[in-house]
């Protein structure tokens, strides 16, 4: 009996870690929604918000690329990116040889990915261990575009 409970207990996990690997379906073009910032454990929607604007992400084969226009204040500020990127379940690194935020340019970004029902979640930056260990994360939802 204790073997079948155990092999039942392993059938559901491996059902849903497949399930989660079919939801990160990365292809094609997603819209930034919103983007939380966590700051001394305070959390604040910075987009919209602060920032107004739209950025657009879109994944293509092992390629990555996004961009984006903000007014914040009078001022308006263009960001982009391209670059590769690797997933490994929730494990997620970006690569931007060309990056319009020249500290993260030609760096490797590490993030922790999901899906929440139709919103895809971003959260970042972690380390080489895929944690936290900034004071400031951002949590980056996105919505399908096609």
């Amino acid at each position: 009996m204790r073997q079948l409970f155990l092999c039942l207990l392993l059938s559901i996990f491996s059902i849903d870690a497949y399930t989660q690997n079919q939801k990160l379906n990365l292809q094609g073009a997603w819209k930034l929604v919103i983007v939380q910032q966590i700051d001394d454990n305070k959390i604040e929607t910075v987009f919209p918000g602060k920032y107004t604007g739209e950025q657009i992400k879109i994944w293509s084969g092992k390629q990555v690329l996004f961009v984006g226009r903000y007014q914040v204040e009078s001022k308006t500020e263009e960001q982009y990116g391209m670059g590769t990127f690797k997933l490994d379940g929730k494990r997620y690194e970006e690569y931007y040889p060309v990056f319009s935020y020249k500290p993260w340019e030609a760096k490797i970004i590490r993030l922790k990915i999901e899906m929440k029902k139709d919103t895809l979640v971003q959260t970042f930056p972690l380390n080489e261990k895929f944690e936290s260990d900034e004071s400031t994360i951002y949590i980056e939802k996105y919505i399908r575009v096609n």
